[in-house]
């Protein structure tokens, strides 16, 4: 019987071993992730400390500017509606979080909230920024309060979309696969250097409510950019970071004084629809907006009214005069003829 059980035993051992010598994929390079996704916008910006960030700078240089944080495993495409329709009158920049997209991560980059924070300081400085106005969207929308808190004399305005970074206390559905297998400490080594499409299309599908917006061109370049050299490790040690300061960060939300918009999916699964309600009982001056039928990103779903509903609070955010807003910006509001869906 012992016999039998360890040739069985090792029998599931040689197919796990061939499963993962068959999944395993190696890192993709730089230069091939460029070529394959780097667009005419595209621009890299080095830091001081030797990283270098994948960006993009639209828009009238002396406009108002708009800065724009994609979520966790995204990228700055994200954003392609709202950068179209916001450059004719800000000045709107777009940069890859460390370890996203194709901005690189260093051995020593601090993937913590507060790192996160710290980054989007240093490239504000580093593109000699004072003020602007920050959109952050899911994990971005995280980092981007985080910021309003630690940087409060730098923010015009601030707008979250299905932002994360309050304790769970409204239960969601059951989060996608992929992110039940980075939170298991045994399986996480293992699906570090694996092809985790199937995973990738799963948390995909989970985002949107429309399954026709996830096609293979998107599930390909979200697993692409993945394997960029140390990004894998970057999203696990994202994925896993320590959370027990999260309610006494909630605790601080009063003190948010800029205008806040807070935008949110009905249907998202990611981050609960509640959130969106205890940013807005929480934060002095905000208006929450959600969206019927719509999931987790609202600024791809619901690209046209949730770029709207961003415009109007603009205007309304950072012109104390109307006279002062161009014409256009306020035909384009009214086109669009916005209410808080509610």
């Amino acid at each position: 019987m012992r016999r039998r059980l360890l040739i069985v035993g090792l029998v599931v051992a040689a197919a796990i071993a061939a499963c993962w010598l068959i999944l395993r994929r190696d890192p993709i390079p730089y230069e091939t992730l460029e070529a394959r996704y780097g667009r005419e916008a595209s621009k890299f910006l080095t830091l001081e400390n030797g990283l270098i960030v994948h960006m993009t700078d639209e828009g009238p240089p002396d406009g108002p500017v708009v800065i724009l944080l994609h979520g966790f495993a995204s990228s700055w495409a994200t954003w392609d509606a709202w950068a179209d329709g916001l450059a004719d009158e800000y000045r709107v920049l777009r940069f890859d979080l460390p370890g996203h997209g194709l901005t690189r991560v260093l051995s020593d980059t601090d993937l913590s909230t507060e790192g996160l924070v710290t980054f989007v300081d240093d490239v504000a400085d580093e593109l000699g920024l004072q003020q602007f106005t920050l959109a952050g969207s899911s994990m971005g929308g995280h980092t981007a309060w985080r910021f309003a808190l630690a940087h409060p004399e730098r923010l015009d305005a601030l707008i979250l979309v299905a932002a994360a970074g309050l304790p769970e206390a409204d239960a969601g559905e059951e989060p996608p696969v992929v992110f039940q297998m980075i939170e298991n400490p045994f399986v996480r080594p293992i699906i570090k250097d694996l092809d985790v499409s199937p995973l990738i299309r799963d948390g995909l599908m989970s985002s949107f409510v429309d399954p026709e917006f996830v096609t293979n061109q998107m599930v390909r370049e979200y697993a692409d950019l993945a394997r960029a050299p140390g990004h894998r490790a970057a999203l696990i040690a994202l994925a896993t970071r320590d959370r027990t300061d999260a309610a006494a960060f909630e605790a601080r939300l009063s003190e948010i004084s800029v205008p806040v918009l807070v935008l949110h999916g009905r249907e998202d699964k990611i981050v609960p629809p509640g959130f969106a309600n205890r940013y807005g009982e929480q934060i002095p001056n905000s208006e929450v907006i959600f969206y019927d039928q719509i999931g987790h990103l609202p600024q791809e779903e619901a690209a046209a009214q949730s770029l709207a509903d961003a415009k109007a609070f603009l205007i309304n955010a950072l012109v104390s005069d109307e006279s002062e807003v161009p014409e256009t910006a306020i035909d384009d509001v009214n086109m669009a003829e916005t209410e808080p869906l509610d």
